[in-house]
């Protein structure tokens, strides 16, 4: 019986909650160990992308440092990685033949603006109209995000757009707390 006898790139972003990390999983299959995979990004923000080493068939995890937007020792002086839509180029040798590219839409602040806005929420007095309206709200903010990154392939503008509108929904939502949620 004949194998397939090719490299298969794939990779996944996992989402931790932490705005100073990015989080690269290598789900590739390899015909041999790659010797030198790289990763190129581009983040929303920037028009030239960064270029790091990856290890093959592990966890990799990228800060502002290692990425290069600041090259810092100390980690409480490591920047945010912003949220929005990321290009993101996986290659082994040949580069410029085998590679995987994938636009992903990072959500990291946002998710922690809602979780703000849901600690501020007390979910179990839902009666009046004012909380129909904010429920509403809620559900309106989770399909925006979901079409956000559902989007981001096919259409990164419409994405961005539906990030902006989950967003402005927080803030609103936000603001009925606290004027200085952010």
């Amino acid at each position: 019986m004949l194998g397939l006898h090719t490299n298969v790139l794939d990779f996944e972003i996992i989402e931790t909650g932490n705005p100073k990390t990015l989080v690269f999983v290598d789900a590739s299959t390899y015909i041999a160990e790659p010797d030198r995979p790289l990763l190129e990004v581009i983040m929303p923000g920037f028009s030239k992308y960064f270029l790091v080493n990856v290890a093959a068939n592990q966890v990799n995890t990228f800060n502002s440092s290692t990425l290069g937007i600041n090259r810092v020792l100390l980690q409480e002086l490591l920047t945010d990685l912003p949220d929005g839509v990321w290009t993101l180029k996986y290659k082994i040798c040949p580069y410029k033949f085998v590679f995987q590219v994938k636009k992903i839409m990072r959500i990291t602040k946002l998710l922690n603006k809602l979780k703000l806005l849901y600690q501020h929420i007390d979910l179990s007095e839902c009666a009046g109209k004012e909380d129909f309206e904010q429920e509403r709200n809620l559900v309106r903010i989770h399909i925006l995000i979901e079409g956000a990154k559902a989007e981001v392939e096919k259409n990164s503008k419409l994405a961005q757009e539906y990030y902006q509108l989950a967003n402005r929904l927080i803030q609103k939502e936000l603001d009925k707390f606290c004027k200085n949620c952010k």
